[in-house]
C-alpha cells in the first residue's frame, strides 16, 4: 500500500480528472478501447488474415489516416519513400 501512496503523491498533478472533464477531454480507457476495436480489430481479425510486422504497421498507419479528420496524415503517408 505504501507504493500506491507514493505513486499517487508523485502523480497527483496528472490525476486531475475533474479539470480534464471541464476542458471537455475524455478520461479513462473506454474511448481508446472503442477506437481500437473499430479501427483495427474488425479489420485485422477477419477470417484468413495473416500479417507480417511490416505489413501490419503500414496497415495501422493507413487505417488511422483514413479514419482521421486530418487529411494531411494520409498524404504524408504516401509521400514517404518505401524501403
Amino acid at each position: 500500500m505504501t507504493q500506491l501512496g507514493a505513486y499517487l503523491r508523485t502523480n497527483l498533478a496528472r490525476l486531475r480528472d475533474d479539470l480534464f472533464r471541464q476542458r471537455g477531454l475524455l478520461c479513462g480507457s473506454g474511448p481508446i478501447e472503442a477506437a481500437h476495436r473499430t479501427l483495427l480489430q474488425v479489420r485485422l481479425k477477419r477470417s484468413g488474415q495473416r500479417w507480417s510486422n511490416h505489413g501490419l504497421d503500414r496497415l495501422v498507419r493507413l487505417r488511422s489516416a483514413l479514419k482521421s479528420p486530418q487529411a494531411h496524415l494520409l498524404t504524408d503517408l504516401f509521400k514517404r519513400p518505401t524501403a
